[in-house]
């Protein structure tokens, strides 16, 4: 594999409409390599070579000694919000790992505000 740039990697699968959403949105701005999809081999290169690591969750995704792989990378940014449960020790020193914290808090709240507005009991 040889990148121009840094490549996205992106851990989990995709169907193939999603990967034709992440085509769009980078409309070129960087390869896009699915994990899933290759072998040991390549995927040890796609992640030495990784600039962003996209996942949900690295202690299933990626394999035993994966993580070390990244230390080059420029991000490794999880879909979830909440990562007390990822072993982030694993992760290389150094890489900035960002979360989606709040990134579903717009739905939580509308799914809030209706419970607010529900009557206590069925017969009021």
């Amino acid at each position: 594999m040889e990148f121009s740039r840094p490549p996205l990697v992106v851990a989990f699968e995709l169907s193939e409409k999603r990967k034709a959403i992440v085509a769009d949105t980078l409309a070129g701005a960087s390869d896009v390599v699915y994990l899933t999809e290759l072998d040991e081999a390549a995927r040890a290169e796609a992640l030495r070579n990784a600039g962003v690591l996209l996942t949900f969750n690295t202690s299933k995704e990626l394999r035993s000694g994966e993580a070390a792989l990244l230390d080059g990378a420029r991000l490794i940014q999880f879909m979830i919000g909440g990562v007390d449960f990822i072993p982030l020790g694993e992760l290389p020193k150094g890489v900035p790992v960002a979360t989606n914290g709040g990134g579903y808090a717009e739905s939580a709240r509308h799914r809030h505000a209706g419970a607010r507005h529900q009557p206590a009991w069925p017969d009021q």
